[in-house]
């Protein structure tokens, strides 16, 4: 299940294994339990933009929202900051 659409309340299916902090940012991340998450399509179009990988500003307030329920450690935010 989508883990955005389900905190809306809405029933849809993952489609897509979503790296929080995009390979781009650190590859070092990339198996990490805590940088996965099950994403709709919908959802992870949002997230980051196709072209240059970059985070969109909902991928961002996704990364913040995730360390301030201490989901993911802190130190996401300093990579994603120097990207």
């Amino acid at each position: 299940m989508c883990e955005l659409c389900l905190r809306k309340g809405i029933r849809a299916s993952a489609e897509v294994v979503h790296h929080i902090v995009p390979l781009e940012y650190s590859d070092t991340l990339k198996l990490k339990d805590y940088n996965l998450i099950p994403l709709c399509w919908h959802c992870h179009e949002k997230m980051h933009k196709r072209q240059s990988h970059k985070l969109t500003d909902a991928g961002i307030e996704l990364v913040k929202e995730l360390v301030q329920q201490n989901y993911i450690p802190a130190r996401v935010l300093e990579i994603i900051s120097k990207a």
